[in-house]
């Protein structure tokens, strides 16, 4: 279900409703849920691109495409990372990196191999509209992490990943391999009485 918002502000509550509407926020929320069940919790950050909206709007990434930096069970700082261009013959790899930290959004892109980031190349190529630093106001941290649930059994003792949380289905497997077993035996016995 959607998430219900409060105002006291009718004015406030009718610009919200048509700032979610234009962003699809419900939809980009929905996605970062579903993310989140599987693999851990869902990134959401704000990002702007004026050849797709005119104003701001909330983006969502998965967590295995993150390299996050967290004091106290708090999101201090995060790095995204994206392949814009690979070539697996050449082994020539292009990844774009964003980071986040407080007042900041920096942008760079590196040519590398698929086990190396490589060296820092132009954005221009692959981004001419693209700064290389943007800043924000007030030391705004314009990413989030939130976890699906914790705390998480595996990482609890290792303070640099322990905020992650955990799936759903963590602790779980033994279940999933035995209801693999049984169908596969099954499947088996109907082939067979065939």
């Amino acid at each position: 279900e959607p998430p219900q918002y409060i105002f006291e502000n009718e004015a406030t509550a009718k610009h919200f409703a048509k700032l979610r509407d234009e962003t699809d926020l419900d939809t980009c929320l929905l996605g970062a849920a579903e993310v989140a069940s599987a693999l851990t919790g869902s990134y959401l950050y704000v990002t702007w691109d004026k050849a797709v909206s005119e104003r701001p709007f909330i983006a969502t990434i998965a967590p295995d495409s993150v390299v996050p930096e967290f004091k106290w069970n708090k999101l201090v700082a995060a790095t995204l990372w994206q392949c814009v261009y690979e070539d697996k013959e050449k082994d020539v790899y292009v990844r774009l990196l964003t980071r986040y930290e407080p007042g900041y959004i920096i942008n760079a892109l590196y040519t590398g191999k698929k086990k190396n980031l490589g060296q820092r190349t132009s954005l221009t190529e692959y981004f001419p509209n693209l700064p290389e630093t943007q800043n924000l106001p007030d030391g705004l941290l314009a990413i989030d992490y939130v976890p699906n649930m914790g705390p998480s059994r595996l990482w609890r003792k290792d303070p640099r990943i322990a905020p992650l949380g955990r799936p759903d289905y963590q602790g779980v497997e033994p279940l999933f391999a035995a209801v693999d077993e049984v169908m596969s035996s099954w499947m088996r016995d109907i082939r067979l009485g065939k």
